[in-house]
C-alpha cells in the first residue's frame, strides 16, 4: 500500500515530466533550450539536464517533436507558421546608384523601411515578407494580419523566437484573441531563420546586380 510520501514523490515526478515534455515540444528537441524552458516553467522543481536526458530516453517513441530542430514540419497548410524579423540594415548592404541630379550615391537596400516581418508556412514553405516602418506593437499586428492574408489565412500555431516586439503583451493578447497558439522558443525559429538568409543572400544580391546593370546603361547613355 502506497504511503503518503510515496504518492507525493510520484506526483512530483509526474509534474516534472509534464514540464519537460512541454518544454521539449516547444524547443523542437533541443536539450539546452528544453532545460532552460523547463526551469522557467517551474523554478521550484530544480530540473537538471540529467532529468531531461532521462525523460528523453523514456519517451523515444512518443515524443511530440523530432530530435532535430530543423526537421519538423506541419501536417497540413496553416497548421503552423514561423515568424521572425528581417533587418536589412544589419547586413549593411549598400548599392551604388545615380540620384535625380545625375550624381553617383551609395544608398541602403532598404531605405524605405527599418524592418520587415517574415512569415513562412512550415508545411508548404510558402512565405510572405511585410515591410514595417518600426517594431511597435501596432506595426507588428498589422504586418501579421497582412502576412496571414497572403499565406491564405491565419494559422493554428505561430512559432517565434523571444524577440521583444514579437512577444509583447499586445501581440500575445491579439494572437490569443484570434485563437492562435503562440509557441515561443528560447533559441531561433529555424525555418524562418533559414528563409531570412535566403532573402538576404539571393534577393539583396539580385537587387545589387539590377542596380549595377542600370548604372552601366546610364553610363552608356552619357557616353
Amino acid at each position: 500500500m502506497s504511503t503518503e510520501g510515496e504518492t507525493s514523490l510520484e506526483e512530483r515526478l509526474r509534474k516534472r515530466d509534464e514540464e519537460i515534455a512541454t518544454a521539449y515540444a516547444v524547443e523542437r528537441g533541443n536539450f539546452t533550450a528544453t532545460l532552460k524552458r523547463a526551469q522557467l516553467l517551474n523554478p521550484k522543481m530544480k530540473i537538471t539536464m540529467k532529468d531531461v536526458k532521462k525523460w528523453r530516453l523514456q519517451h523515444l517513441n512518443v515524443e511530440k517533436r523530432p530530435t532535430k530542430p530543423n526537421s519538423w514540419v506541419g501536417n497540413f497548410a496553416k497548421e503552423e507558421y514561423q515568424a521572425d524579423l528581417l533587418f536589412f540594415d544589419d547586413s549593411k548592404e549598400k548599392i551604388e546608384t545615380i540620384n535625380d541630379k545625375g550624381k553617383k550615391v551609395m544608398v541602403k537596400v532598404a531605405d524605405n523601411f527599418d524592418a520587415g516581418l517574415l512569415v513562412v508556412d512550415t508545411f508548404s514553405k510558402k512565405l510572405a515578407v511585410v515591410p514595417m516602418v518600426d517594431k511597435t506593437t501596432p506595426a507588428i499586428i498589422v504586418a501579421m494580419e497582412t502576412a496571414f492574408e497572403r499565406l491564405g489565412g491565419k494559422p493554428r500555431m505561430l512559432y517565434t523566437d523571444a524577440e521583444g516586439s514579437l512577444t509583447s503583451n499586445g501581440v500575445r493578447d491579439w494572437l490569443k484573441g484570434e485563437g492562435i497558439v503562440h509557441n515561443i522558443t528560447l533559441m531561433h525559429a529555424p525555418l524562418a531563420e533559414k528563409m531570412i538568409g535566403f532573402i538576404k543572400n539571393r534577393v539583396v544580391q539580385s537587387i545589387k546586380e539590377e542596380e549595377a546593370l542600370k548604372i552601366d546603361e546610364d553610363k552608356n547613355q552619357v557616353v
